[in-house]
């Protein structure tokens, strides 16, 4: 008998401890707000190892486990220790089962935070074994990770205990049950696994440096690469965010991309911005084939933004302008319309090789109020006040543009008056007629201003005394004087009483003395000297 129980220790002795093979996972879940997050599953899909943590091939027929997340909350007092026991009440509507693997942090109380397995649940109570002082606590958090079916907790294989190896996990945390959820690469091999963290948003998804040395592979998620990072052969991406790319060529994944440059795209593709008001983008793109929108032109160049700036626009002509935004070369147009027929352009503005402007005719000038002159240079405009076009030639002022018609000829040549043919001019002056011209019929409209060799005008009269050749005398000054006394002046009276008759003594430059002379014994009365002079 004796021999029989040491024989039966010396098995046991010899038998080898059993190797870990499983992770447990557990850990608590909250949202970006800081919440905890009540329900929702985590995913571990077995993957090929993305490093050498683990090396071998990972040829294997991928596999998924799901985790159920039971997560609440606590109340400020709602756990009480009691003879190595505890209860959490007010757990309303907890998933938590009994055997479920649970971990509680962020009691007050913190010898309450640990990893317990539930021995038993309530509606809205669960409770655990811990050996500890009585005490009550709260406002922490429950959270257990559940194999999905359960019962047990949330349990996956090891790496390092498949075969064959050079595996890894892709580990999703979906809160809410919400897919895909926040993603990541890690590995089970420790025999348990806390993954408390906040779920992240896609920006700042955890980051894992990941190289697929065994196989062709799909890598999603947000992935962050350190350091100068090489890869060979052609990489496809959904999205990617740099800071710096060192390729041979960024191609459009869009069908038939361009087949040279750096940045490679298809006809359709189109390159975006955010506009400034952040409502929406601003993109550019060739508009294709040929079509009325376009100008009936192929392989346009389309901006949906405002407009292009830029400190110059040049030609591709061999010899452009080297200065100014707009610059073209030697007889080339820079600006041209299509025709109202669409049948043809014009060359709105060019330069000929005599180096002309050159400016497609007719003109047409919206008519404006008079500019103001400017010295050394010439202008010329609409105005809009005479309806005529005017200029002002080295802030001379401005004046009418004569042109051609009824009354001027093609070489600015007065031929008319009014419609009235006259000869050829001689002389100079202002305006000049022919020599004794003949005048038929002259029909004179307004009155005829005094002038340096023509003058009419009026001055008071005077009256005689009662006897036979009685004189009296009356001055007449020119309003304007004669240059000299050379000039014919006749004289009248007007408003005369009894007889008598006028005559003139004197005759100056500047005046005339005028008499009126009695004829009987009567007074002779004169009411006015009217007076009409031209000098020779």
């Amino acid at each position: 008998m004796r021999f029989l129980r040491a024989i039966a220790l010396l098995c046991l002795l010899s038998t080898p401890a059993l190797t870990q093979t499983t992770t447990t996972v557990t850990g608590l879940i909250k949202s970006l707000s800081g919440s905890v997050v009540p329900a929702g599953q985590v995913t571990f899909e077995l993957r090929p190892g993305l490093d050498s943590t683990i090396s071998g091939s990972a040829r294997f027929v991928p596999s998924t486990v799901t985790c159920s997340i039971n997560q609440a909350t606590a109340g400020a007092s709602a756990a009480v220790r009691l003879t190595n026991s505890v209860t959490i009440s007010g757990l309303t509507g907890h998933t938590f089962v009994a055997n479920d693997v649970i971990t509680v942090a962020g009691m007050t109380d913190s010898s309450f935070n640990g990893t317990f397995t539930i021995g038993s649940v309530g509606a809205s109570t669960i409770t655990y074994p811990q050996t500890a002082g009585n005490a009550t606590t709260g406002s922490g958090t429950i959270s257990a990770l559940r194999s999905s079916p359960g019962p047990g907790s949330c349990t996956i294989t090891m790496n390092s205990a498949l075969t064959p190896s050079g595996t890894s996990y892709r580990i999703c945390i979906q809160a809410n049950f919400v897919t895909p959820g926040s993603c990541f690469n890690d590995y089970a091999i420790l025999s348990t696994k806390d993954l408390t963290t906040v779920v992240p948003t896609p920006t700042t998804s955890p980051a894992f440096t990941f190289v697929d040395l065994h196989s062709a592979q799909t890598i999603d998620g947000n992935k962050t690469f350190t350091g100068s990072t090489s890869f060979t052969g052609t990489l496809t991406f959904g999205a990617l965010t740099v800071a710096t790319i060192n390729a041979n060529a960024v191609v459009s994944r869009t069908a038939n991309p361009a087949s040279a440059g750096f940045i490679e795209l298809a006809t359709t593709d189109t390159e975006c911005w955010r506009n400034a008001a952040n409502g929406g983008d601003v993109c550019l793109s060739d508009v294709g084939v040929a079509a009325a929108g376009t100008g009936n032109l192929a392989d346009l160049l389309k901006w949906t933004g405002g407009g292009l700036q830029a400190s110059a626009y040049v030609d591709r002509s061999a010899a452009p302008a080297q200065s100014g935004v707009v610059r073209t070369g030697n007889a080339v147009t820079a600006v041209a319309a299509r025709n109202q027929a669409a049948g043809a352009d014009l060359a709105l503005l060019a330069s000929d090789a005599s180096n002309n402007v050159v400016i497609a005719p007719p003109i047409k000038q919206v008519e404006q109020v008079a500019p103001s002159g400017v010295a050394s240079s010439d202008l010329l405009y609409a105005d809009s006040t005479a309806h005529r076009w005017k200029m002002n030639n080295n802030n001379g002022g401005a004046v009418q543009v004569v042109a051609s018609g009824a009354d001027i000829s093609t070489t600015d040549t007065v031929t008319k008056i009014q419609g009235t043919a006259v000869s050829a001019p001689t002389g100079t002056g202002a305006v000049v007629l022919a020599t004794a011209p003949t005048v038929t019929n002259m029909i004179q409209n307004t009155g005829v201003a005094q002038g340096s060799g023509h003058k009419h005008q009026r001055t008071s009269g005077c009256t005689t005394a009662a006897s036979v050749n009685a004189t009296c005398t009356s001055t007449l000054t020119w309003t304007n004087a004669f240059a000299d006394t050379n000039y014919t002046v006749a004289c009248f009276a007007s408003a005369t009483a009894n007889q008598g008759f006028i005559q003139m003594t004197t005759k100056s430059a500047s005046a005339l003395t005028l008499f009126g002379v009695s004829s009987n014994t009567s007074a002779f009365t004169v009411g006015a000297f009217e007076c009409i002079a031209d000098h020779d």
